[in-house]
């Protein structure tokens, strides 16, 4: 009765007491160390403090020190890591061009390549903003694996359809496509490809996917060289949770906000 996700939809109002049954009866380290093991986002509520003690954010040197009223205090910093320094990929001197001035009418990245690899929302918002700034924003999904965000709900007049999801219509505005089925090594070669002709890759897959399918940045750099290479990660791409899956909730749960949010009466809330 739960084996497929229609039946599991189906039949939500069983399946609910068994799920709450077989969670509560485990601490939330050990239901997050099993069901990362088999790839399911999860992470139980943290402490503010838990999280700021997590060797995650320490080991990205996430943290830094202040001192607040002769205290001192760990502020949170940038949520990324740089590789190297950013270059002028053109050499051009921007400086030039006298502020408030308009050169021409060209939008301010017409003439860049982007491969995007973006799923859920992060990673194909991004996409989505450098096509409204003129990019050359390429999509890459399959007839077998579409983008995720084609399944969401669809607009007010409710006719279902791959390319009438409101998400994807907001996400993949201003892009073109291309259908690559990743599981062959054709599709593999042909992604290689074009990235060596792309200014800017962007993927959010789990850590090792695209290293796996020899799209890696230490892969993709040595044929492109002045290649900007974006990953997104839960968990970011080190650290000891690097490997963890996840996206926005369950992040929450981890950051500690759960611990501030809800009810003084209550139990954490997301």
């Amino acid at each position: 009765a739960f084996a497929a996700r229609d039946d599991r939809s189906t039949n939500w109002d069983a399946l609910m007491p068994l799920i709450v049954a077989w969670t509560t009866a485990q601490t939330g380290s050990d239901l997050t160390e099993r069901l990362q093991a088999r790839g399911i986002g999860t992470h139980w509520a943290t402490t503010l403090a838990e999280a700021a003690a997590s060797e995650q954010p320490s080991s990205r040197r996430y943290f830094h020190g202040e001192e607040v009223d002769g205290k001192a205090v760990p502020v949170p910093g940038i949520p990324f890591v740089l590789s190297q320094p950013g270059e002028s990929r053109n050499g051009t001197d921007h400086s030039a061009t006298p502020a408030g001035s308009v050169p021409d009418r060209r939008l301010p990245l017409q003439g860049t390549t982007v491969l995007d690899f973006g799923q859920y929302i992060a990673a194909p918002f991004v996409g989505r903003w450098l096509a409204a700034l003129g990019a050359e924003v390429i999509l890459v999904e399959s007839r077998l694996n579409p983008a995720d965000f084609r399944a969401g709900a669809v607009g007010a007049d409710g006719i279902p359809g791959p390319n009438r999801a409101a998400a994807f219509n907001v996400l993949a505005q201003g892009k073109k496509g291309i259908s690559l089925n990743m599981r062959t090594p054709e599709a593999r070669d042909i992604a290689r490809r074009l990235a060596g002709q792309s200014d800017i890759v962007i993927e959010n897959f789990s850590s090792g996917t695209m290293d796996r399918w020899g799209l890696g940045y230490s892969d993709l750099s040595e044929m492109n060289p002045m290649l900007i290479y974006l990953s997104v990660a839960a968990w970011g791409r080190t650290g000891p949770l690097k490997d963890y899956a996840g996206l926005h909730s369950v992040i929450n749960a981890f950051s500690g906000l759960a611990d501030v949010t809800g009810y003084h009466d209550g139990g954490p809330r997301l």
